[in-house]
């Protein structure tokens, strides 16, 4: 196993959404060679998510205790003052509530922050029959090239600038549908995903129902999620710990 030992600090704010853009690209760059120093992002990750359910079960415990303290007390009380406590402490519940769902929605854990941007793109040979015949994979080309330096929303700009030839029309789908989750643009990108894991013929059917599957999972929809990433034929070992993961 490598010395990741100087990595805590940097996989800590790669998590929380601190890292600058060229230093998160970088990061993300060396992590997708490394199964090493991507067990110790994902290690990481639970470790938070299991904090943040500790903090959150003493809160509502807190809440609790003040409910049973109240009870115990409201025949003493006049009911003006019981209505003002009854008041108080639904206030907290609530803040509660709120401030978790805020705390989890910030934080860059999620189901597809342990995937990598797409490397596994390759250049399609061009038939060289037309101008018009080639143009297409120009395009889709030059917006594989801005995607994989980072440039997503130039990628999507130009992939979105052309109408594809239906034979290719899995291959524009399916980085538009990559470039809209790196954008956390995830309900927009499940129809892209959608498209292009519906041909069985796509040269990367499979990674097209992975991230379909983990867009899903993403947003809330748990069982359309499960159901999509049990459609994959040869499923990775990170699609297989996603599986076991789902409650």
């Amino acid at each position: 196993m490598g010395d990741f030992s100087d990595y805590s600090a940097l996989i800590d704010k790669y998590i929380s959404g601190d890292l600058s853009e060229k230093d998160r690209i970088e990061f993300e760059r060396e992590l997708a060679g490394k199964a090493d120093l991507q067990k110790m992002v994902e290690d990481t990750q639970l470790i938070k998510i299991g904090i943040t359910a500790i903090e959150r079960e003493k809160m509502l415990e807190s809440v609790r205790k003040a409910s049973i303290e109240f009870k115990s007390k409201r025949e003493t009380k006049s009911r003006k003052l019981n209505f003002r406590s009854l008041s108080i402490a639904a206030s907290l519940l609530i803040l509660i509530s709120i401030s978790f769902t805020i705390y989890y929605t910030s934080q860059r854990s999620s189901y597809l922050s342990g995937f990598m941007p797409y490397t596994g793109y390759e250049a399609l040979a061009s038939r060289g029959e037309t101008k018009s015949d080639t143009a297409p994979l120009n395009v889709l080309d030059n917006a594989w090239s801005l995607y994989n330096s980072g440039k997503f929303q130039e990628s999507l700009q130009t992939i979105s600038s052309v109408t594809p030839p239906e034979i290719f029309d899995a291959e524009f789908s399916f980085l538009k549908g990559l470039c809209l989750i790196e954008e956390k643009e995830y309900k927009a990108a499940i129809p892209y995903f959608e498209s292009a894991a519906s041909n069985p013929r796509f040269r990367y059917n499979d990674d097209a129902f992975m991230y379909l599957g983990l867009t899903y999972l993403q947003i809330g929809e748990k069982e359309k999620g499960k159901a999509v990433l049990e459609q994959i034929e040869n499923p990775s070992e990170e699609v297989k710990k996603v599986l076991d993961k789902i409650d």
